[in-house]
């Protein structure tokens, strides 16, 4: 999953320099998570990092990593690592949902003081409160 910058940067070296600065969340953000029942491994998980999430836990990413495309003078920037989240709840791509078995979505934080990225639609960040229960707003009910 990538989020990519909705502004076109006139160099690579633009968009690196951009890549250095995110936001900083000046208020918790409320935001709404895909996760996953990931029978395999009989716990919640993200559906493409497999990473496990647990109720109550403030979840963290090391760093953002960050992919580019040149168009022709524009380069277009995508956001690949960090904690990916949306803005809204019709936001979460039903093309996506559709792949997956047994998706749920919940209501989660940014929390202040937090470096994101965002678009239209989505957030990057480096961390996310989970809530003390995943209450399913859509999708599937929670089963671990």
């Amino acid at each position: 999953m990538c989020l990519i910058i909705k502004e076109k940067f006139k160099s690579a070296m633009v968009a690196l320099e951009y890549s250095e600065k995110p936001k900083i969340a000046t208020e918790d953000i409320k935001v709404f998570k895909v996760l996953n029942n990931d029978r395999r491994m009989n716990c919640i998980g993200s559906p493409f990092q497999y990473e496990q999430y647990s109720k109550g836990e403030l979840k963290t990413s090391e760093k953002f990593t960050f992919s580019g495309t040149q168009f022709g003078d524009e380069c277009e920037l995508g956001v690949e690592q960090g904690l990916h989240s949306y803005k809204k709840l019709n936001f979460a791509p039903r093309s996506v949902l559709l792949m997956l078995e047994s998706y749920f979505i919940i209501q989660c934080t940014i929390p202040k003081g937090t470096p994101y990225f965002e678009n239209e639609d989505e957030y990057v960040s480096l961390a996310l409160q989970m809530p003390e229960e995943f209450n399913s707003i859509e999708g599937s009910k929670v089963l671990y």
